[in-house]
This record gives structure tokens, sequence and C-alpha cells, in this order.
């Protein structure tokens, strides 16, 4: 789908174009709409963003942005789950992936703060096993 290896990447981008196909047709609620799509597809843009960082810093904070951005999708999707905008299977399905996206990020952000030694505490993912 992409020309990026890296499976985060890949997963991001699939996770986006699915997102979007699914909220296309959604008539009415348009900031919750929006609100969703810009926080989902923002994930997989700020992973991108950091492949290309100019410094290890740099990188570190656009995972962390996507992570927060991954957080974000997380919220929106439990409000489109409570206002019923979409079946409870594709809200599932969503939440599943949006949760995978996060636990990599997170696993990410941690490896890649190991190694630039600096003794940053790891973030911990409790976010994910919620669903």
């Amino acid at each position: 789908m992409s020309t990026f290896t890296s499976p985060l990447a890949e997963r991001s981008l699939e996770f986006a174009i699915e997102l979007v196909t699914h909220m296309r047709p959604v008539k009415g609620c348009g900031a919750i709409k929006d609100q969703l799509l810009r926080a989902g597809t923002s994930i997989g843009a700020n992973i991108r963003e950091a492949q290309y960082g100019y410094s290890s810093d740099d990188f570190v904070f656009k995972l962390q942005t996507a992570l927060k951005e991954c957080n974000e999708t997380g919220y929106w999707l439990d409000v489109v789950a409570g206002a019923q905008l979409l079946p409870p299977d594709i809200v599932k399905n969503l939440r599943y992936k949006r949760n995978r996206i996060h636990r990599m990020l997170t696993a990410s952000l941690n490896t890649k703060k190991a190694n630039l030694g600096k003794g940053v505490a790891p973030i911990i993912s409790t976010d994910a096993s919620r669903y």
C-alpha cells in the first residue's frame, strides 16, 4: 500500500483509510466526525514525519504526538460508539486496530528512549487493554 516498510507506518495508514471509509457515509454529527477523522489520520502523518526526523529528539517528539493523537482517537471512538453512529462490530474492529497501533507506539517510544539513555521513565500503556 505504501512505499514504507515500517509495520507501524503501514498499520497506521491502513487504519486511517479504514476510518475514512467507514465515516464517509455517516450523516450529521459533523463535529464528532471531523474530530475523529483529524485525530485518526494524524496518527499516521506523525509516524511518517518521525521517519524523517532531523534528530533523535525530533523522532521521539513526533512519535509522542502520534501517541497523543491515538489516545484522542480512542476518545472519539467512544463517542461514536455511545452515539451509535457506526455499527458496534465496526467500532470494535476500529478500536482493536487503534489499540494495536497504541501498543506499537508505546513500545517504539520506550525502546527509543532506552537506547538514547536519557533515563526517562517508560510510557506505561493502560489504555490499549480497555477494549
